[in-house]
This record gives C-alpha cells, sequence and structure tokens, in this order.
C-alpha cells in the first residue's frame, strides 16, 4: 500500500494520469514472463497483478481527490457547518 501511495505521489507530481494503458500492458507482460520463468501458474500470476493494479488505482484516485484544492463551495459549506 505505501509502495501505491508512492507511485501515486510521483505521477501526480508529473501531471501523469491514474491509469497508463500501455504502461499497465508492459507490466503484465513483464509479470507474465517472469511468472513463466520461475515457474508460477500464469492465472494465479495474472489475477494477483489484477488485484494490485486495481488497489493501486483506487489510492491513488483517492490521493489525488484529497490533494485537490477545495472550491470555494466546499469553503463556503465547511463555514456553514462551523457556525
Amino acid at each position: 500500500m505505501e509502495l501505491a501511495q508512492k507511485i501515486g505521489e510521483i505521477k501526480s507530481k508529473l501531471g501523469m494520469d491514474v491509469t497508463d494503458d500501455q504502461v499497465e500492458s508492459e507490466i503484465r507482460m513483464s509479470v507474465l514472463s517472469l511468472a513463466h520463468q520461475i515457474g508460477l501458474d500464469p492465472t494465479y500470476s495474472s489475477r494477483l497483478l489484477n488485484l494490485l493494479l486495481i488497489e493501486s488505482v483506487g489510492l491513488q484516485r483517492k490521493q489525488k481527490t484529497s490533494d485537490q484544492p477545495s472550491s470555494h463551495m466546499d469553503i463556503l459549506m465547511r463555514a456553514r457547518q462551523i457556525e
């Protein structure tokens, strides 16, 4: 989880989107190649990679929305709640 957060921070600083189909495809090919080399079931390896990618994207999206500055309406609504 910490790694996904770090990746999200770097991508955010570089102005990159949360998802990148080309990069994910390259990661998938690398993982499957490594799984084949070390004798892991490719189906299991793919499922594990999918879980990791889903978790990473979820954390990055959550982080991206929390990093965005509040709009003036958000600030006004919060001020009214405080009153």
